[in-house]
């Protein structure tokens, strides 16, 4: 009976160390699982981090694309604004030329129609610009800035005998025959003045 009493009390004793050890082992496995939930937690904010940086990194690709882009388009602009340059600079030189050529050109006709005009009667013309009266000058620069008889007559508010009354007493000043002669030397002013 004593060694069936030995055996309970082993027996009971071997229960309470299991027990003891099984709640051990329950209170190891809630630290694990705290420890595995803590983990979890941490993996999905990591796994969240790695997402947030896989979209950034793409947002940064796609800048750096549209700014390759830009990048190509201003060179491409800048290749095209150099040939108009380029073409611009040719043009003003043979814009140049073509002036020089017709300045020249210009000087040798006035000239010839210097050499066609007596110098004196001329001179005189230049010089008695100042004897015009204000009606007269009025109608002589309607003459320079080429308008016509009808033109000064609308111009003015004129008749054609009032404008022709001028035109006499213009002539017998600046020393000419007629109009054609009026304009010719009004020519040859225009032309000496550039």
């Amino acid at each position: 009976m004593l060694e069936l009493n030995q055996f309970f009390e082993f027996l009971q004793n071997h229960s309470e160390q299991q027990a003891e050890k099984l709640r051990q082992l329950q209170s190891d496995n809630n630290q694990v699982q705290k420890q595995y939930g803590l983990a979890a937690m941490r993996l999905q904010e990591a796994q969240e981090k790695q997402k947030q940086t896989a979209n950034q990194y793409i947002h940064l690709e796609e800048q750096l694309a549209a700014l390759q882009n830009e990048i190509q388009q201003v060179r491409l602009q800048m290749k095209q604004t150099q040939q108009e340059k380029l073409q611009a600079q040719q043009e003003r030189e043979q814009a140049q030329q073509q002036f020089n050529f017709a300045q020249a050109a210009l000087e040798k006709a006035i000239e010839k129609k210097l050499e066609s005009v007596d110098p004196d009667s001329y001179q005189m013309f230049i010089d008695n610009l100042a004897t015009l009266t204000p009606k007269e000058e009025d109608i002589f620069n309607l003459y320079v800035q080429g308008c016509s008889t009808k033109d000064i007559i609308s111009q003015l508010g004129i008749t054609e005998n009032t404008l022709k009354y001028h035109n006499k007493n213009i002539y017998s000043k600046l020393g000419v025959k007629n109009r054609k002669e009026l304009l010719q030397y009004i020519e040859l002013m225009r032309n000496a003045e550039h």
